[in-house]
C-alpha cells in the first residue's frame, strides 16, 4: 500500500502514576503540587510521541477542556516547584 501512512510516531500506552497520599511526603499538597509543577509535558510528548500529542486531564474527556485550558491547569514551572520544596523545609523530595 502506497501514500501517507494511517498514523505517524511511537505508539505509547497511556502510563498511569499512582502516589499514595497517606504517607510523607506525599502526605503533604504542597510536595503533590511541587511534583506536578515539575513535569515538564511537551518534553515528554516529544520525546515519547514524536511530537504527536497533546495534553491530558485524569478523569477529562478529551473535549472538556482546550489544550490552552489543560496548559494552564497544568502548567510547567520548575520556578515554583522549586519555591515549595523550599517552603517545605527540604533540600529535595
Amino acid at each position: 500500500m502506497t501514500g501517507t501512512p494511517a498514523f505517524e510516531g511511537i505508539s505509547v500506552a497511556p502510563l498511569n502514576l499512582y502516589i499514595n497520599t497517606r504517607v510523607a511526603p506525599l502526605n503533604d499538597v504542597r510536595v503533590r503540587r511541587a511534583l506536578a509543577y515539575s513535569i515538564n509535558r511537551d518534553e515528554i510528548i516529544k520525546t515519547l510521541q514524536c511530537g504527536k500529542g497533546e495534553w491530558a486531564l485524569s478523569g477529562a474527556l478529551g473535549d472538556t477542556f482546550s489544550q490552552e485550558e489543560r496548559r494552564q491547569m497544568l502548567r510547567y514551572d520548575p520556578q515554583e516547584a522549586a519555591r515549595l520544596v523550599r517552603e517545605i523545609g527540604r533540600a529535595h523530595v
